[in-house]
């Protein structure tokens, strides 16, 4: 079972709601709802934000990522909208989107669904896509949510841990390190279990570099 839906249990809980009523009022079937509560499937941007419209005093950040009270404060909830409104806007979370999974998000990003994200001090202007695989275990571990910020060649700092998007539209979370010339770049993996890859700039679309990370420990 995933941590959204203990998540979402717990709310239902919380509001001594059964799966037939809950399913009723967010207008989904029971059949839906259960799978999701059960951890067979994940629940799309679209019924999160129709939870978060019927429960206007959910905390959305721990909907999200665990983070925070269930609950707003009677204060926050009054004033929700007005500190929404003054927090800067971190980013997006795209729930269907991991590293390494061979999906052209740089190019085809705005066909995923995306959540909006506010983090202080993590900037602006992030994506947030999910960790798979274990080839930068224990750096980065699969589950966990990165947020990425796009970064020009130019401007890279060797032997940090980027997002590298493929022209093929693989898209792989490694280290960056320089290769055997200016032309070419070393992907190199945490886990000793992988070996180096050196491809030609030419073969690379873009590079995101990792700007900070939500541990699944924290979910």
């Amino acid at each position: 079972m995933s941590d959204i839906s203990l998540r979402i249990s717990e709310l239902l809980l919380e509001k001594k709601l059964n799966k037939r009523s809950f399913s009723a009022l967010l207008g989904y079937s029971d059949v839906a709802i259960g799978k999701i509560i059960n951890g067979k499937s994940k629940p799309k941007f679209e019924m999160l934000e129709s939870l978060i419209n019927a429960f206007p005093d959910i905390n959305p950040n721990w909907l999200l990522t665990g983070k925070g009270e269930m609950l707003l404060s009677e204060e926050e909830n009054s004033h929700t909208t007005e500190e929404t409104d003054k927090q800067t806007l971190a980013g997006y979370y795209y729930p269907n989107v991991d590293a390494s999974a061979g999906l052209n998000f740089a190019t085809n990003g705005n066909g995923f669904e995306k959540i909006p994200v506010t983090i202080p001090y993590w900037g602006e202007n992030l994506s947030f896509i999910n960790v798979f695989g274990d080839s930068m275990y224990p750096k980065f571990q699969s589950g966990e949510i990165i947020g990425i910020k796009e970064v020009e060649y130019v401007y890279l700092t060797f032997g940090n841990p980027f997002v590298v998007v493929l022209k093929n539209g693989d898209v792989h979370l490694k280290y960056v390190r320089k290769g055997k010339d200016d032309t070419h770049v070393i992907l190199a993996s945490e886990n000793q279990l992988y070996e180096d890859r050196e491809f030609h700039i030419k073969n690379i679309r873009s590079f995101y570099q990792v700007k900070g990370v939500i541990s699944r420990l924290a979910m």
